[in-house]
């Protein structure tokens, strides 16, 4: 056996920046190398062959050892191979091009083919001897990148260049990918045959471990950055250096791009956190990582970017049997696929590691691939039994739907996601509607997306309401279909065509299953008190009559609305607050009970219950702003602002109604504008402005048959009795009067009509008909209600003598603040105050308690006197509460001003509530309460409960 003579390579003191930067964590695969190269050196030549998955650092091994091999002195030839350029013998001429003679011939080459025109050119086993010749001279190293992409003509040249290398001084280092289980592959069969002919040495490039990690980020980014985000990128990149680069490189443009001012990175800027504390970092869409997983893609054989397209369009769903199905391979060979994918980092339990790799993936894909793809995909789901959401995905990006089946499964994904994804819902239906061809069908499909968009985009549904409605006259439209478009084409002001629909409904044979007969009674009965105009119309019902017996009531839904109608005709009883919290508790928010919702919300508000009220309708938006439906929110932010109204918060409820016109454009309100309008124009009456411009939106005039054009009509003639127009403002509330008394909704809980028209009638002097109206206000429904009856005794206080006026509205305040009306009981505070400074004395509190009484203006107050300080008339609405309840004194003794929370349940014990009862209202302990009351003893000076005063109601 010849001896081996140990030739050391000259080495420098370090290896070189771009030589280190490919060696972290690969001192193994070096040292191996090098023993080969001291071998090569001494006539013991050999193979290696560099294995990895893809992008792992075997290209930048094999230059950085190459490198190596030349400092030593060897001769060092270099190819790669390339799957776009396959042409046979391609790596073969690209090593004798590097002996300095470039080898030519025809586009086939004539290797052992003579041709008598001309010189043949070498053959493989010429080229061998040529290379084995200049290894006599100097050793000779050649280095072959990317093997598995090379020619047969060029793999079966290397073979035999391999055999030769033994008892020379050639050595050969190839670089490809890591052996796969099962069936054998090309490159596979070449490395058995190589290890047969020569002495080969596997040399294994593992991805990097988290210290790898770590060192290659801290030279790129530094030691902190580097140590907060190397676990991240661990995850991210499975390791593999190129993907690790990638993301640092993302994370460098993305902290210029974020730094702040003075640069650097804005999280760790001013001590604000710990730059080496972990945190995770989301590439962006468009990066430097995407680009390395497709790079890292397309350097592998086709069979992994098949699988890797085939993950991306399956996303989640994928399993080896999927895979296999949708790429019509075996199940061995996706398994083996899926594997080295995942050791090459860019998947993981057979799914992407990151969207933005599939995202990449998928933008790659070229479109005709992935039409055939995502129908395959969707075949093989809907047959293994998946959701038809995850079927409907497939089809919808495919852009077709030809199976038979199609159609109603899209339906089906439409309705199973409108709950959470509008946009897909929407894309479903309008690819059903494209690929039915029954008309009929079409024009329920069509019914179907107009509700579903409505949610996001109610400008969308109207659109589709011309077509609709000539589908309807031609009988087009089945009774199933037709009653979701009652109430739209109701809301919308198409009182004719709404009426048409409703009569149609109601003969006998209509074909409606149980759930039909069930929204149908819902919409007839909300129809029955928020467009009474339009049944009336449609002749399905006399105004001012309650729901027929026959409508069946099965659901809560029904109930809600029912017990509005309840309410507006016979006036809120014991029952309504409870069962009406309890309907709001129960009903869940959807498309067809956002109505009874509002109506379950009006009847607290006609109760005196706005707090409660305005609880369920917080928690209701809160819910439409967690789905993302703007539309709820808006019609949900109307009676929200109506409900603030009743509290007396004006900035609210100017805020909420804003809100209603931002979310829903006022062309798209339909009749409902109403609300959100007479909102602002009660809102302008009293601040003296014209928030939202809202006098100048124009109105449709249907609106005028609706209950909410009873709400423009009373917030109308305020407005005009607050600038000076007593007639105009006398028109619209008599107006509002004869239609609530015309449709059986005459409740003054719900508008006080006839106390704002008696108002306007004492301004002009007709005090008998002002007389009148109040006489009438008595005998109605709700009228000794506390809000009612301490509004129409301010309304009276006006009528009466200046002696009994006192009396009046000392009542007034008493009865609004239990009504919890604080504008209300501002207003008649105001005229009490304005009453006792025209007597020339002091007004003593409703307690005739001394330390309560208010001294008149710019007199002395001396210690110890309580002062209720009321906010001035602004033009701006009021933002704070509704007064400041203190006491001057010795703080020691006593005295002081009352916390937003003491006046809270001060203000509830005063109305009789017990401790127990005020702690569930408020959420707190009942110690908490005692704590609370008994520091406002000592503040006002006062014994015990009973001695609090009564206008803390407020």
């Amino acid at each position: 056996m010849r001896e081996i003579r140990t030739v050391r390579a000259p080495r420098s003191s370090g290896p070189r920046t771009g030589e280190a930067a490919a060696l972290i964590e690969r001192v193994g695969p070096i040292a191996e190398l090098d023993r080969m190269l001291a071998a090569c050196f001494a006539y013991q030549g050999g193979a290696a062959f560099v294995s990895g998955a893809v992008g792992c650092g075997k290209t930048e091994l094999l230059n950085a050892f190459l490198g190596r091999a030349g400092q030593a002195g060897a001769t060092v030839l270099t190819a790669s191979a390339s799957a776009q350029d396959s042409a046979p013998g391609s790596v073969l001429r690209a090593l004798a091009a590097g002996l300095g003679e470039q080898v030519t011939g025809p586009a086939e080459p004539a290797w052992n083919r003579p041709d008598p025109g001309r010189s043949a050119p070498e053959t493989p086993r010429e080229l061998g001897e040529r290379l084995l010749a200049a290894a006599l001279r100097r050793p000779l190293v050649i280095g072959v990148d990317d093997v598995q992409h090379a020619d047969e003509i060029s793999l079966r040249g290397l073979l035999q260049l391999g055999a030769r290398a033994r008892s020379s001084r050639l050595l050969m280092v190839v670089t490809g990918p890591e052996a796969p289980p099962g069936a054998p592959s090309r490159i596979a069969r070449w490395r058995a045959d190589l290890t047969r002919a020569t002495s080969t040495v596997e040399v294994p490039v593992a991805p990097l471990t988290r210290m790898g990690i770590l060192e290659a980020l801290t030279r790129q980014l530094g030691f902190g950055p580097a140590r907060a985000l190397s676990a991240c990128f661990a995850r991210l990149s499975g390791g593999n250096p190129l993907l690790v680069r990638a993301l640092a490189e993302d994370y460098l443009v993305e902290d210029l791009r974020l730094a702040g001012p003075h640069g650097g990175d804005p999280d760790v800027q001013d001590g604000a956190a710990d730059p080496s504390a972990p945190r995770s970092f989301d590439p962006p869409g468009h990066g430097a990582f995407g680009r390395a997983v497709l790079t890292c893609l397309h350097r592998a054989d086709d069979r992994l970017l098949a699988t890797a397209r085939g993950a991306a369009v399956l996303e989640t769903a994928g399993s080896p049997a999927l895979f296999a199905g949708l790429l019509e391979i075996g199940l061995t060979e996706t398994g083996a696929a899926l594997d080295t994918l995942a050791s090459a980092g860019v998947m993981v339990g057979g799914g992407f590691r990151h969207p933005v790799a599939r995202a990449a993936v998928l933008a790659d894909l070229p479109l005709d691939e992935a039409v055939v793809l995502h129908r395959r995909a969707a075949r093989l789901l809907r047959r293994s039994g998946a959701a038809p959401r995850q079927v409907a995905a497939h089809l919808v990006a495919a852009g077709e739907a030809d199976e038979s089946w199609s159609v109603d499964l899209l339906r089906r994904a439409a309705t199973d996601s409108a709950d959470d994804d509008v946009a897909f819902a929407v894309e479903c239906l309008r690819l059903a509607e494209r690929a039915s061809a029954d008309g009929r069908e079409r024009l329920s499909i069509l019914i179907q997306q107009s509700r579903v968009e409505c949610r996001v985009n109610p400008g969308g549904a109207i659109r589709r309401l011309p077509r609709l409605t000539r589908a309807i006259e031609a009988g087009e439209v089945s009774d199933r279909d037709l009653v979701p478009l009652v109430r739209a084409l109701a809301w919308h002001g198409r009182v004719d065509e709404a009426a048409a629909a409703l009569r149609r409904l109601d003969r006998d044979d209509v074909d409606l299953d149980e759930r039909g007969h069930t929204e149908l009674a819902v919409a007839r009965n909300w129809l029955r008190y928020s467009h009474p105009g339009l049944l009336v119309a449609a002749g399905t019902v006399r105004a001012g009559h309650g729901p027929r017996p026959a409508d069946p009531h099965p659901t809560r839904a029904a109930q809600a609305v029912v017990l509005l109608g309840t309410v507006l005709a016979a006036g809120p009883d014991e029952a309504t607050v409870p069962v009406a919290d309890a309907l709001l508790r129960e009903i869940p928010p959807a498309d067809e009970t956002i109505c009874p919702l509002e109506s379950a919300l009006v009847s607290l508000v006609c109760a005196d219950r706005a707090d409660l009220a305005a609880a369920h309708c917080d928690r209701l938006i809160g819910e439409a702003d967690r789905r993302g439906f703007p539309t709820w929110r808006g019609l949900l932010a109307g009676p929200r602002a109506e409900i603030a109204l009743r509290q007396g918060d004006l900035a609210a409820a100017e805020r909420f109604a804003r809100s209603a016109l931002d979310l829903i454009p006022a062309w798209s309100w339909g009749v409902g504008i109403g609300l959100p309008l007479s909102v602002l124009l009660r809102v302008g009456a009293r601040t003296g402005t014209d928030p939202a411009g809202a006098r100048a939106i124009p109105v449709p005039d249907e609106m005028f048959q609706t209950r909410y054009g009873l709400s423009y009509l009373y917030a109308r003639g305020q407005r005009h009795a607050a600038v000076g127009q007593p007639h105009a403002a006398l028109d619209d509330l008599l107006t509002c009067g004869r239609l609530m008394v015309r449709w059986g909704l005459d409740l003054p809980a719900f508008l006080p009509w006839r106390l704002d028209a008696a108002a306007v009638l004492t301004e002009l002097g007709r005090l008998a008909q002002a007389r009148d109206l109040l006489t009438e206000n008595r005998g109605r429904p709700s009228a000794t209600s506390p809000r009612v009856r301490g509004l129409a005794l301010r309304v009276e206080a006006s009528l009466v003598e200046r002696q009994r006026r006192s009396g009046l509205l000392r009542e007034s305040v008493r009865l609004l603040g239990v009504a919890g009306d604080r504008l209300e009981l501002a207003r008649a505070r105001e005229d009490l105050d304005a009453l006792d400074r025209a007597a020339g004395s002091p007004r003593r509190g409703s307690t005739g308690r001394p330390g309560l009484a208010a001294p008149p203006v710019g007199a002395a107050r001396e210690p110890g006197s309580a002062r209720l300080s009321w906010p001035a008339p602004e033009p701006a609405a009021p933002t704070g509460p509704a007064f400041v309840l203190t006491v001057e004194g010795d703080s020691q003794a006593g005295g002081g001003e009352l916390s937003t929370a003491e006046l809270q349940v001060a203000s509830l014990a005063a109305t009789g509530h017990s401790n127990r009862e005020i702690a569930r209202r408020l959420y707190i302990t009942v110690s908490t309460v005692e704590q609370h009351l008994t520091r406002t003893y000592r503040k006002l000076r006062i014994r015990g409960r009973a001695e609090l005063p009564v206008f803390l109601g407020v």
